[in-house]
Order: C-alpha cells, then sequence, then structure tokens
C-alpha cells in the first residue's frame, strides 16, 4: 500500500482520520473537494468485521465515501444520490486494488444497510 501519511493521520484515542490537506476526487459529476481538517472513521457501518477489517478497504476510498455520508450527497450544486456514493466507494476499492471479493463484500453490505446513516 503506497505511504500516505503526508495526506492523513491517524487521531487514536477517537479511532478517527483527520485529512491533513484538501482533497479532490474527479468525477464524472464533477470534483468533489473535501477540505483539510475533515475527521472520518473508515466504514463506520462496521463491513462484516469478522471478514474484513475497515483498515482493508483503502483509506481514500472510505474518506470519500465518509464525505459523501456525512454531506448526505455533496454540497451545493453537486449532489450525489446513496447509490452513486457508494458506487464510487467500489470504484475507488477496485482502483486502489482491493481484493474483488472484499470489494464486493463491503459495497453489498453497505449497500444493505447504510441507508440508516444517509438521512
Amino acid at each position: 500500500m503506497k505511504d500516505i501519511s503526508h495526506l492523513v493521520e491517524e487521531i487514536i484515542p477517537k479511532e478517527l482520520w483527520k485529512l491533513k490537506v484538501t482533497y479532490v476526487v474527479l468525477t464524472k459529476k464533477g470534483p468533489i473537494v473535501i477540505s483539510s481538517g475533515f475527521e472520518f472513521d473508515q466504514a463506520s457501518v462496521g463491513i462484516a468485521r469478522l471478514l474484513i477489517s475497515k483498515t482493508e478497504l483503502g483509506i481514500l476510498s472510505t474518506l470519500t465515501h465518509d464525505w459523501l455520508y456525512r454531506n448526505k450527497g455533496g454540497i451545493g450544486d453537486l449532489v450525489f444520490t446513496r447509490k452513486e456514493a457508494d458506487h464510487i466507494f467500489l470504484e475507488h476499492m477496485r482502483v486502489l486494488g482491493i481484493s474483488r471479493w472484499k470489494r464486493l463484500t463491503a459495497y453489498h453490505v453497505i449497500r444493505a444497510v447504510s441507508w440508516m446513516f444517509w438521512g
């Protein structure tokens, strides 16, 4: 896994991560801009913890997904549906090289239960 310590820092007592720099995710709809200082917990749904640790899903994919969920799909004119947010998560895991079974398991668990966190 690539060293991303210049992007995020772990806040151990809170089991959170904090973004150190502004991070931009390019999508077909437009760029998602996540400001530095954003705190996220990586996969708050608990994604089949018996099978997959939340740290195995790619910190940048969980960062983007957590931001989308926290903001109910976006801010301003750039808004994503829950399905689109989950698909972005799936695609980021693919790009990051997360194994197929892990990313599909995570994706299907999120699709099944994370509606309650969307709002």
